[in-house]
């Protein structure tokens, strides 16, 4: 016999359940196949950017609004950079 379990969400939970859940599945996409011939990925998150740049990821966030560096969104929530346009800034 199968076990049933019974969660209680409230809706702005379960949308945020499912977001979460598109993006974890959009990064794996995207990371399955952001990858240079070289090995190097294309996209990076603000953390790699930022280590690449050696400044934080604030700073990073402070380059995207200036225009220094252009976002690509992933998903709702998630941004990623070029890493050619990032090792261009080097």
């Amino acid at each position: 016999m199968q076990q049933q379990l019974t969660i209680i969400l409230s809706v702005a939970e379960l949308q945020a359940l499912i977001v979460d859940s598109v993006n974890i599945a959009l990064d794996a996409k995207a990371a399955s196949k952001d990858t240079a011939p070289s090995g190097q990925k294309v996209l990076l998150t603000r953390k790699e950017a930022a280590e690449i740049l050696g400044v934080s990821p604030a700073t990073i966030d402070n380059y995207a609004k200036a225009g220094f560096l252009t976002p690509q969104k992933i998903g709702a929530r998630n941004v990623r950079f070029r890493y050619e346009q990032v090792i261009s800034k080097k």
